[in-house]
C-alpha cells in the first residue's frame, strides 16, 4: 500500500509540477490562479526573478501549502532577495515537497537587473534533490530565464521560460523536469485595482490561461480573486499589509483533487 501510495505522490507532482509551472509560489500567487509573473514581491524569486529588480527593499519570505489537505502533500518555501539599485538584486530560496517516502528539495539563486527604468531580466539556477523511498535519491540542476517589460504606467509584461534544457529525471525513463514557457499582460487601471492574465505552456500538455483580480479595499488589506482552465481551478484569499510586515491567506480547488489552503508571510528591511 506504501509503495501505490508512494507512486501516486509521484505522478501526482509531476502532473501538478506540468499544468501549473513554477509560478504559483506565495499566497497572493496562488490566490489568483496562479496569475503571478508580473507580481513585484519577495515571491517573485521563484515565480519570475527579473521582477525583483524592482523591489526597494531587501525582503525574507516563508510560504507553506496542504495540497489537498494531505499532510503528505506539504510545500514549504522561504526565500530572501537582497537589492541594490547599482548591482541588482540576488536571490535566495529553498523549498521542500512531499514526505519520506518520496520529496523533493530545491535549492535556488537568481540574479535580476534592470536596463533603463521599464525593463528587467532574470537568470534563476535551481539544484533539485529527488528521494524516492524504492529508488533512492537523485540529484540534478536546472535554470530559470525571466523578463519583465513595463510597457507603460499601467500595462506590465512578464516572460518566464522554465528548464529550457530539459533535464530527465532518471535515465531508463522518458520522465523529465517540466518544461514550460509563461508570459502575462497585467493591466493596473488604478491604484487600488490589478488584473492579470497569464499563459503557461508546458511541452506535454495544453495551454493552461489563469487570470487573477487584486482590489484593495482598504488602504492595507487586499481582496484577491482567480479562476484557471486546463485543468479548472477557482481560488480566493485576503493581504493584510502592516508597515514592513505583510501576511496573506488563500485557498483554491481544482476540479479534479479539490481544496488546497495556503500561508504566506514576508518582511521588508529598510535599505
Amino acid at each position: 500500500m506504501k509503495f501505490l501510495f508512494t507512486l501516486i505522490t509521484i505522478g501526482n507532482y509531476l502532473w501538478l509540477s506540468a499544468q501549473a509551472g513554477p509560478t504559483s509560489i506565495g499566497s497572493r500567487a496562488t490566490a489568483m490562479a496562479g496569475s503571478s509573473i508580473t507580481n513585484i514581491d519577495v515571491f517573485a524569486s521563484s515565480n519570475n526573478p527579473a521582477a525583483t529588480a524592482f523591489l526597494t527593499n531587501h525582503e525574507l519570505g516563508f510560504y507553506f501549502q496542504n495540497k489537498y489537505l494531505l499532510a503528505e502533500l506539504n510545500d514549504i518555501h522561504t526565500c530572501f532577495v537582497f537589492q541594490s539599485d547599482k548591482r541588482g538584486s540576488f536571490s535566495f530560496s529553498l523549498s521542500h515537497y512531499g514526505y519520506k517516502a518520496f520529496n523533493e528539495t530545491v535549492s535556488s539563486f537568481a540574479y535580476a537587473r534592470k536596463f533603463g527604468s521599464k525593463v528587467s531580466s532574470g537568470l534563476k539556477f535551481n539544484y533539485h534533490q529527488l528521494k524516492i523511498q524504492e529508488n533512492g535519491s537523485k540529484a540534478l540542476c536546472s535554470i530559470q530565464l525571466s523578463l519583465l517589460y513595463k510597457i507603460t504606467s499601467q500595462i506590465d509584461f512578464g516572460l518566464v521560460v522554465n528548464n529550457p534544457i530539459k533535464q530527465k529525471l532518471n535515465g531508463s525513463t522518458k520522465e523529465s523536469l517540466p518544461t514550460s514557457i509563461a508570459f502575462a499582460l497585467a493591466y493596473h487601471p488604478s491604484e487600488k485595482l490589478l488584473l492579470a492574465l497569464q499563459f503557461t505552456k508546458d511541452l506535454r500538455y495544453p495551454l493552461r490561461a489563469s487570470l487573477g483580480i487584486e482590489y484593495k479595499i482598504h488602504k492595507s488589506i487586499i481582496a484577491r480573486l482567480g479562476t484557471a482552465v486546463n485543468p479548472f481551478l477557482v481560488s480566493g484569499g485576503i493581504g493584510v499589509q502592516l508597515h514592513f510586515f505583510d501576511i496573506s491567506v488563500s485557498s483554491s480547488w481544482d476540479q479534479n483533487l479539490g481544496y488546497a489552503p495556503q500561508l504566506s508571510l514576508a518582511y521588508a528591511f529598510a535599505k
